[in-house]
């Protein structure tokens, strides 16, 4: 696939499923994630993934009250 067509059919999803995404696919995503440019190369971050519902739910409460805080 030519980098253009890479660049057209990038999309951003607001719709999930219930199901279970291979953890080596998660890794290989944070990895290609980290090959992004960056000011000064730069790249101080951090990674959670979140696996069990609950612990969704609770960082999206958390976020949520952070935000209107």
């Amino acid at each position: 696939m030519e980098f253009r067509e890479v660049i057209e059919k990038r999309r951003t999803s607001r719709e999930w499923t219930d199901k279970e995404v291979d953890f080596e696919a998660i890794k290989r995503m944070i990895a290609a994630g980290m090959k992004a440019p960056s000011w000064d190369h730069y790249r101080n971050w951090q990674f959670i993934v979140l696996h069990e519902r609950e612990e969704k739910e609770q960082a999206f409460a958390y976020a949520k009250a952070a935000a209107t805080a």
